[in-house]
């Protein structure tokens, strides 16, 4: 079976609101599927009634959701930046898992972290990930995709070109 990975990323930005991008990658790290989202600003009627889950709604449930609707290769695995995108295994049947990364030089562009999700570490190779405690099934099978491709590349480089393309793709996030 041929691995893709996909990759989320949501971040946030104090004027625009939430922007988010998706990438599937082959097993060479190469491209096969991108889309990002236009910004979207929660509502203050949203922020009072989701209180501290506001960021899982919007990450997750909301952007991370609609992404990976529009995509037509399904990932074997799927991989986010933010605790608060992890939201999105309560929407989605495919194993996600979550990869630190850091935030990024970008200034502008932060990682939400608010979250109230449980979960779980794990340790694959070098990597260390956290996946939803509600859902810490992830199988050999998924586990084994992930260690063959971190041999062919650094599986958090895509996040990267994920953050490049918001940038590209809604310049005023880059102007702050």
């Amino acid at each position: 079976m041929v691995a893709h990975l996909g990759y989320i990323s949501v971040k946030r930005h104090s004027e625009i609101g939430y922007i988010g991008g998706y990438l599937v990658v082959n097993s060479h790290a190469r491209p096969l599927e991108f889309y990002c989202t236009m910004p979207v600003k929660p509502s203050r009627a949203q922020q009072l009634l989701y209180g501290p889950t506001v960021d899982e709604f919007v990450c997750g449930e909301q952007i991370a959701k609609a992404l990976t609707t529009k995509g037509k290769i399904k990932p074997n695995v799927l991989l986010v930046d933010s605790l608060a995108t992890l939201a999105i295994s309560h929407v989605c049947e495919l194993p996600v898992l979550h990869m630190e990364i850091g935030d990024s030089s970008e200034s502008s562009l932060s990682i939400p972290s608010t979250t109230t999700l449980k979960h779980q570490s794990l340790t694959v190779g070098q990597m260390s990930l956290k996946v939803l405690s509600s859902r810490s099934y992830v199988n050999e099978q998924s586990i084994a995709h992930l260690e063959s491709m971190a041999e062919a590349f650094d599986l958090a480089e895509p996040f990267d070109r994920i953050r490049e393309a918001l940038l590209e793709a809604h310049p005023i996030a880059r102007a702050a």
